[in-house]
């Protein structure tokens, strides 16, 4: 026996109660609230975990650093002297030795070479001269030396004063710093210069130092993070005069 249910549509169609989209609304808004505090902490997290690991970057960049400078404490670097056919770089240091009035010895000196260049094309300055001295005493005692004359010469120093025959150019004499310490150097004096900065400067271990003037905190800058920290907030600045002689 066959029944035929029909299917009949309610006059009446079924209407969802307010309060069930209010919970729902809700519930939405507890999960998101709950989602964004928890992304907000691991924000947190990560923002700490980097700081940490930045300061350990530049703590070992500066580790990195100052042993590279201290493999070279003993070396002297003499810039900008022209190429003399048949030249022997030990016959330019004896010949600033004496124009500085320095009682070089022999036995002060263990190698002194001019580097191969560099492989910059547009650089078109002379190889510098590499003095690599027996004891850091000795190369101390010959930059103070240097840096005495270099002064009272108004830092007007010319390769003329060593061979009136060579083309005239403007030398200098600096310790030998490494690639990146060298580099980190420049861009400190350039931070420096125009910004009414007094003193820029490298200690003998080999640490760069800003000062704005006497009176102003004395500012270490061991890695390029430091100084881009300071272009970033220039209320901390400094200037230039610099230990080595230029």
């Amino acid at each position: 026996m066959k029944t035929n249910v029909q299917e009949t549509s309610s006059p009446f169609p079924f209407k969802e109660p307010a309060w069930i989209g209010a919970l729902i609304e809700r519930v939405a808004t507890v999960v998101a609230d709950r989602t964004l505090a928890v992304i907000q902490d691991e924000h947190k997290k990560l923002k700490k975990e980097n700081r940490l690991l930045r300061k350990r970057v530049t703590d070992l960049e500066s580790r990195l650093g100052s042993l590279e400078f201290h493999s070279r404490c003993c070396n002297v670097e003499i810039q900008n002297v022209p190429v003399i056919e048949q030249e022997a770089p030990f016959k330019v240091l004896t010949t600033i030795s004496k124009m500085v009035g320095y009682d070089l010895k022999l036995q002060e000196v263990v190698k002194c070479y001019r580097t191969t260049g560099s492989k910059q094309k547009n650089n078109k300055r002379p190889p510098h001269i590499i003095v690599e001295f027996a004891q850091a005493n000795s190369s101390e005692q010959f930059m103070q030396t240097v840096r005495s004359f270099w002064k009272a010469k108004n830092f007007q120093v010319w390769s003329t004063d060593l061979y009136p025959q060579a083309s005239k150019s403007k030398i200098s004499v600096v310790r030998q710093l490494p690639p990146n310490k060298k580099f980190l150097l420049g861009q400190a004096k350039k931070f420096a210069q125009g910004r009414k900065i007094k003193f820029c400067w490298i200690t003998n271990s080999g640490r760069i130092l800003l000062r704005k003037d006497e009176e102003s905190e004395i500012i270490p800058i061991d890695t390029l993070n430091q100084l881009d920290d300071l272009i970033n907030h220039p209320e901390g600045n400094d200037s230039e005069d610099l230990e080595d002689v230029e």
